[in-house]
């Protein structure tokens, strides 16, 4: 009882952290690059990461020297996925960029299943993929047509809207081969964490190199700001989701992961009200989709134990 507490709490903390991080993305770091952005935040967070698994007596290159193709793989799918991500979240609504980019995850890992794995898909799960989309659709479509509002203007409307895209599907990829890569559970999430983030630190740290001497050397406050959003929107998420996988297990955490667009929603109520009600319906009708592709995705787990992890497991 005490454990199931413990991870629900954690849930909470995840759902939370994650959509006021998006959020506060969107609000407070729209003037330097998403490079510079991606960089800090995730140096920080890989610094951390592999203290904790060094000092815990693990080897945090063991499964870069075992599994080198497939962590470079890892590597290049979280670049365009994390980092894509943040430059999304300075361009759109944070409750539209996660509904999108959490919209595509399942359909591509379902794709992947078909396609690279040569598994069977059940009619439910296809039924869940066929609702995500159509209710993406609908909510892309309707976000589009309300066109320029006072914080987006119509140029950054159409890019958000094609970066969180690719960054879902690139992220969706990148669930579908981290499950195959870890199918005996030789490795932990620790070793993983150790070894994903080498190439999005490169790429981001040349192409923000100029932003970043500016930020070390004049902008401080800003640097300040951003060690504070890594803790918000990587380590605390990683960790408590981790803990709650643990303690509720995947198939019940899957299931909650849609909260977080809806809290990001709220949250953008509290700053500005949208103007609309249709796309904070069909944020939400993207959510419910996701939430039920999910409880299908556990059932059918329940009934043959294989394939690939659930959707929310990404980070």
């Amino acid at each position: 009882m005490k454990t199931g507490i413990l991870g629900a709490v954690s849930m909470a903390v995840y759902c939370i952290s994650t959509a006021l991080s998006a959020v506060w993305v969107m609000v407070a770091f729209t003037r330097i690059s998403g490079a510079a952005l991606t960089f800090i935040t995730f140096l920080m967070a890989w610094a951390v990461f592999f203290l904790v698994h060094t000092l815990r007596g693990h080897d945090p290159f063991r499964l870069l020297r075992e599994q080198w193709r497939g962590v470079l793989l890892l590597n290049v799918l979280t670049l365009f996925s994390w980092w894509l991500m943040f430059m999304a979240l300075q361009r759109i609504e944070a409750s539209v960029e996660s509904a999108i980019y959490q919209g595509w995850m399942p359909l591509v890992v379902v794709v992947c299943e078909l396609l690279v794995a040569r598994s069977s898909v059940s009619r439910s799960r296809w039924l869940g993929a066929l609702l995500i989309l159509l209710s993406l659709m609908a909510l892309v479509l309707m976000r589009l047509a309300l066109g320029v509002t006072a914080q987006v203007s119509l140029v950054n409307l159409h890019e958000g809207i094609a970066l969180a895209t690719v960054a879902g599907i690139t992220g969706g990829i990148y669930v579908f081969c981290s499950a195959r890569l870890n199918r005996n559970s030789q490795y932990s999430a620790m070793d993983i964490l150790c070894v994903r983030f080498f190439l999005l630190l490169i790429v981001t740290g040349w192409v923000g190199r100029e932003n970043l001497h500016q930020l070390f050397t004049l902008d401080t406050a800003m640097l300040g700001q951003l060690i504070k959003l890594a803790f918000v929107s990587v380590l605390i998420p990683v960790f408590t989701l981790q803990f709650a996988i643990q303690h509720l297990g995947g198939g019940r955490v899957s299931i909650l992961t849609p909260c977080v667009p809806v809290i990001a929603l709220a949250a953008e109520f509290v700053l500005s009200t949208w103007h609309s009600p249709w796309v904070p319906v069909l944020v939400t009708v993207v959510c419910v989709a996701v939430l039920l592709s999910n409880v299908w995705f556990s059932q059918d787990r329940r009934v043959v134990r294989s394939g690939p992890m659930p959707v929310a497991l990404q980070k």
